[in-house]
């Protein structure tokens, strides 16, 4: 899977951030990024495969409290 061609679809996204929600409330300190990449763990997986610091790039998401900043990555690996 080539990692600049693929795409979270509009769809898979509407449905994680039903899920998102849900797990929010039920535990307010879940993350952004760490919810983006349990959820799509075969982005995490393109993350870590993309360059030498691709480990670093996927937990620097995972553990982004920062809602904008997370956002900004995750941003890129929608289809829009």
């Amino acid at each position: 899977m080539n990692p600049r061609r693929y795409r979270v679809s509009q769809d898979r996204w509407e449905e994680f951030q039903k899920h998102y929600a849900w797990q929010k409330l039920q535990t307010p300190d879940y993350r952004l990024g760490q919810a983006f990449l349990n959820y799509f763990p075969e982005v995490d997986q393109l993350i870590q495969a993309d360059s030498d610091l691709g480990v670093q790039d996927s937990v620097a998401l995972y553990y982004e409290y920062d809602d904008v900043r997370a956002m900004n990555v995750i941003i890129t690996w929608l289809d829009q």
